[in-house]
């Protein structure tokens, strides 16, 4: 029994996926006829930070920029450099942050494209970071589009470690 299951589902599975694609993959999906091409994005956003989340007397205002290639239509890498505005009641203070990012795209078709994204970096000589967010860009073209994430960060230092907010960031993908 178990020697006729195996086949039935491999076949099954197999014509299941030349039928949705009619046979070929599109020129574009083809893993011969991609390219690795040059991607970079803009983002501002806002991180709400979780000590003063209900009081809203704190938290960051992000400016951002990553420039990277894809390495398939699907996935993204890239490094980056931002300026983020932290203020709170005593006052405010600047951070350039410089990181890695890594970003996800699921193989959709259509103009909305759901994507995990991973930022990771270093904030200043003390404080290490790693961000992963989740969210949805309406493109147009093939790269460019713009997108709208939600997520948080995670800061580390040799003192200690903590997640800091919630963050919103608004982006266009070039």
């Amino acid at each position: 029994m178990k020697r006729l299951i195996v086949p039935i589902i491999i076949t099954l599975i197999s014509s299941l996926s030349l039928w949705a694609s009619d046979g070929e993959l599109p020129e574009t999906e083809s893993p011969t006829a991609f390219k690795i091409q040059y991607m970079g994005n803009v983002e501002v956003g806002h991180i709400f930070v979780w000590d003063n989340f209900m009081k809203n007397t704190s938290g960051i205002v992000t400016l951002t920029t990553t420039h990277g290639v894809r390495v398939t239509p699907y996935l993204f890498t890239g490094i980056g450099v931002g300026a983020w505005l932290t203020y709170y009641s005593g006052g405010f203070s600047m951070f350039i942050p410089i990181f890695a990012d890594v970003r996800a795209t699921l193989p959709l078709k259509g103009n909305l494209r759901p994507f995990v994204d991973l930022k990771g970096g270093r904030i200043n000589s003390y404080n290490n970071f790693v961000g992963p967010s989740i969210g949805c860009k309406y493109a147009w073209g093939k790269k460019a589009g713009v997108y709208l994430s939600f997520g948080t960060n995670y800061i580390i230092n040799n003192n200690k470690s903590q997640w800091d907010g919630f963050n919103v960031r608004l982006g266009f993908d070039f």
